[in-house]
C-alpha cells in the first residue's frame, strides 16, 4: 500500500442541527445542515465523474421511489449517527446515547447483556469497522466496542472523540490526549510517531486515493487469516494498470467480503486469491471449505446482506459476478470487470474518458 496521508483538524465536532435523509435500498445518509452545500457540490461533481451512480437531476423528488419512517413506525428521535455494519444492518445512535438496529423493516433498541452497560451520556459518533465490529464514542468516555452482541468498554485510553479506519484497516482514535492506534489488540499513543503536536485530536481524515488494489486485497487477506490456520496463495498476473477509483473501490469491497466469508464461515484450510490484469480485470477468491447450500447461494442467508451487496456492487460497475459452491466442496467467487470500466486511459481526453467509463466506443455519439 502507498504511504497514507494524514490530516488532523482540531476543530470541535459540529452539532447536528437538522438532517437530510436519502434512502436507496440499504443505503441511508444523514447529514447536518452545515453539510448540505457540500453535498450539493459532491452531487454536481458526481454527474460528470460517476453519472451511472447518480440521481437523474431532471426528475422531481416525487418521481423517485422512497420510503420514510417516523416515530410512529418505531424510528428513534434525535439521531446523531447512522452507520452500516458488514452484516448489512443499519445502526442508529441518538443524542441521548441510545442505540437502535434497523433491518429495513423494524427498529430494535439495543439492550446490553448482563454486566454490560452503556454510559449515561451523549453519543458523539459511531464507526462500522471492516471486521463487523461497531466502535462508539460518547462524551467524556474512552469509547466502546460492540461485536457479536457483546459490549466492551475500552481500557487504558483517554476519552475518545471519534474512531476512524484507514484504507488499510488501521483503526485510529481521536482522543483528548492526541492520536491513538490499535495494534495487535492494544491501544497505543502514536502522536509523536505521526508528528502530531496538538493536545487534542478532534477530526482525522485518511487519504483513500491509493490505486494499489492488489496491496489492499493482500492486506485484507493477511489480516483475515492472522489468527487462523489457513494456507494462503495470493497471485497477481499481468502488468498493474491505473484504475478508475470508483470501480476500484467496488472491486475491493467485493473481494474483501469474499475473503472475510472464507475466513469466518468456510472452515477452510486453503485460500487462494488471484488478480489478473488482461483485457479485462479478473478477481477470483477460492477456498476448500464446507461450501454453501443451494438456497444460501441463490438468496443469501436470512438476515445477512453480504452476498446481495456483492451482486449489487458488481452490477453497478457492469461486471460479471459468479459464485460457485456445493456442500463440502468449497466456494469460488469470480468477478470479471470490463477493461473499459476499470482501466484508465491516461492519455485520453476528458470526453474520451467519460465515454470509456460508460462503455461507449469511439463511433458512439452522446446525446
Amino acid at each position: 500500500m502507498s504511504q497514507l496521508k494524514l490530516i488532523v483538524c482540531r476543530e470541535g465536532p459540529g452539532a447536528i442541527i437538522g438532517s437530510l435523509q436519502l434512502m436507496s435500498r440499504s443505503q441511508l445518509v444523514c447529514v447536518s445542515r452545515r453539510l448540505v452545500m457540500l453535498m450539493i457540490c459532491w452531487l454536481v461533481v458526481g454527474l460528470t465523474a460517476k453519472s451511472a451512480l447518480a440521481l437523474d437531476p431532471n426528475k422531481a423528488i416525487t418521481q423517485f421511489i422512497h420510503t420514510s419512517w417516523t416515530e410512529k413506525d418505531g424510528a428513534p428521535t434525535g439521531i446523531r449517527s447512522i452507520v452500516q455494519t458488514a452484516d448489512g444492518y443499519l445502526w442508529l445512535g441518538t443524542i441521548a446515547g441510545l442505540l437502535y438496529r434497523f433491518d429495513g423493516v423494524r427498529f430494535v433498541r439495543f439492550e446490553p447483556q448482563a454486566g454490560e452497560l452503556l454510559p449515561d451520556t451523549t453519543l458523539l459518533g459511531m464507526l462500522a469497522a471492516r471486521d463487523g465490529s461497531l466502535w462508539i464514542s460518547f462524551v467524556e468516555s474512552p469509547g466502546f466496542r460492540l461485536f457479536n452482541g457483546h459490549l466492551s468498554r475500552l481500557d487504558n485510553i483517554p476519552n475518545v472523540y471519534e474512531f476512524v479506519e484507514a484504507p488499510d484497516g488501521t483503526l485510529v482514535a481521536n482522543t483528548e490526549k492526541g492520536l491513538w492506534r490499535l495494534k495487535d489488540g492494544i491501544w497505543g499513543d502514536v502522536s509523536t510517531d505521526w508528528n502530531f503536536t496538538g493536545r487534542q485530536a478532534r477530526r482525522v481524515y485518511f487519504d483513500a486515493e491509493t490505486n494499489d488494489l492488489a496491496g489492499g486485497l493482500r492486506s485484507a487477506t493477511e489480516e483475515c487469516v492472522s489468527d487462523q490456520s489457513i494456507a494462503v496463495n495470493f497471485l497477481v498476473a499481468g502488468r498493474a494498470r491505473d484504475l478508475h477509483p470508483i470501480a476500484r473501490d467496488e472491486i475491493f469491497r467485493i473481494g474483501y467480503e469474499a475473503i472475510r466469508n472464507a475466513c469466518e464461515h468456510s472452515l477452510a484450510s486453503e485460500l487462494e486469491v488471484s488478480l489478473n490484469y488482461a483485457q479485462d480485470l479478473t478477481l477470483r477468491v477460492k477456498d476448500n471449505g464446507i461450501g454453501m447450500e443451494a438456497s444460501v447461494l441463490a438468496d443469501g442467508k436470512e438476515g445477512h446482506f453480504g452476498l446481495q451487496g456483492m451482486r449489487e456492487r458488481a452490477e453497478r460497475i457492469r461486471s460479471k459476478f459468479t459464485l460457485n459452491s456445493t456442500p463440502n466442496s468449497g466456494t469460488e467467487m469470480t468477478l470479471i470487470v470490463p477493461g473499459n470500466v476499470i482501466f484508465r486511459n491516461t492519455g485520453a481526453t476528458l470526453f474520451e474518458k467519460i465515454k470509456s467509463f460508460f462503455g461507449l466506443d469511439s463511433s458512439t455519439d452522446l446525446h
